[in-house]
């Protein structure tokens, strides 16, 4: 059956030092007993577990926060936010079957001192000005998804792109066969 209380804290260290904690938590609504509540606030500083050239998109303050529920073939994460030094994303998604029914995703992207941030990802050196984008898609309304995201001063070894707009849209559309 469904877990009714459960709580955690968690530690995570390296060298002798704490570097993320945080409370986790997992029940019954006590509104909706049927349905299954979960949450977790994680923070602390990672900087010391990535390569110093990165630790200036980390920061000391990386954040962690989501809140939401289980019930039947729904799986809903109703509040998610993640902040470092140099991302900010937040919003919510929603999974009805294993597809998205819902999706609300937004965040940026750069320093607020407009310093170049440079990405943790594979390869050499790859920086950005600075970012905001959106992800979005509701069943309810259509099948339809759409992402914009505008970047400023993206910069890698073979690419410059001094301003840039990305649009994209689609449709999600449960494909499954009925009994199969």
């Amino acid at each position: 059956g469904p877990m009714t209380n459960f709580s955690a804290s968690t530690t995570l260290s390296s060298d002798g030092a704490e570097r993320l904690s945080g409370d986790f938590s997992l029940g019954l609504d006590p509104v909706a007993p049927e349905r299954q509540v979960f949450s977790a606030d994680l923070g602390g500083d990672l900087t010391p577990l990535f390569a110093p050239e990165y630790r200036d998109f980390f920061g000391t303050d990386l954040s962690l926060t989501a809140n939401g529920y289980a019930l039947k073939d729904v799986v809903a994460l109703e509040n998610m936010a993640l902040t470092s030094k140099a991302l900010s994303v937040q919003g919510k998604v929603t999974l009805q079957d294993g597809w998205p029914s819902l999706i609300a995703v937004e965040g940026q992207l750069g320093h607020s001192d407009g310093r170049p941030v440079l990405l943790p990802v594979a390869g050499a050196g790859t920086r950005i000005g600075s970012a905001l984008f959106q992800l979005t898609h509701d069943e309810a309304i259509s099948p339809d998804w759409s992402l914009a995201a505008s970047l400023t001063d993206f910069q890698s070894p073979d690419l410059r792109l001094p301003e840039t707009q990305l649009r994209g849209s689609g449709q999600i559309i449960d494909t499954r066969i009925e009994g199969a």
